[in-house]
């Protein structure tokens, strides 16, 4: 998997399961921290895995986002190291 990789975030800025807020601004990465899926990190999934992952909520964000370090993939997501947002392809 090389991307490119995609990530939900929900109007509020935080994410739809871990109800996770990013700390940074948009292009800027996030701390490190140790991957594990449906656990820590910073998730994301490919293109196809998009609609399934689609929140109930108004106004969220599906944006770009660029991966590095270490990367965990699981079924449909994947857990990575550290990761920024690049831009905003749609919004609910």
């Amino acid at each position: 998997m090389t991307g490119p990789f995609y990530k939900w975030r929900l109007a509020d800025g935080t994410t739809r399961y871990q109800k996770k807020r990013w700390p940074v601004e948009v292009g800027e990465w996030t701390p490190n921290e140790t991957p594990v899926v449906c656990a820590s990190g910073w998730h994301a999934m490919e293109e196809k895995d998009v609609l399934g992952h689609l929140p109930n909520e108004l106004g969220a964000t599906l944006w770009e986002v660029e991966v590095r370090g270490k990367i965990v993939h699981g079924d449909d997501k994947l857990a990575a190291e550290s990761m920024r947002l690049l831009w905003i392809v749609g919004t609910t």
